[in-house]
């Protein structure tokens, strides 16, 4: 059994290559939008402010309904936008805005 070092670099190359020509625009976009959609969600849980974290909430709402119309589904992505994209997210942003907050003095 012969052990051989890493393959040239032209071969890498040609290897990358030969992945990303198998992989089609829209399949690379549906994969960017998924990623940003869980990195959105990640930031509504790490924001230290609620208004941020609504914002970072209202983007997630709109990058699922981008996924909703990659998958052809075009009633469920309006359905989206307009249930949680804007009355959930306006009303969370109300419900933060008109409740009082305590001061504390350290």
């Amino acid at each position: 059994m012969q052990v051989s070092g890493p393959p040239p670099p032209g071969d890498i190359l040609q290897m990358v290559v030969s992945i990303l020509a198998g992989l089609d625009v829209e399949r690379l976009a549906f994969w960017g939008f998924s990623i940003a959609v869980l990195l959105a969600g990640v930031m509504v849980v790490l924001s230290r402010e609620t208004v941020r974290a609504v914002v970072y909430l209202a983007g997630v709402f709109v990058g699922v309904a981008v996924l909703f119309l990659f998958l052809s589904s075009e009633f469920l992505a309006v359905v989206q936008v307009l249930i949680n994209g804007g009355a959930v997210t306006v009303l969370i942003l109300f419900a933060v805005m008109l409740t009082k907050r305590e001061v504390v003095k350290a």
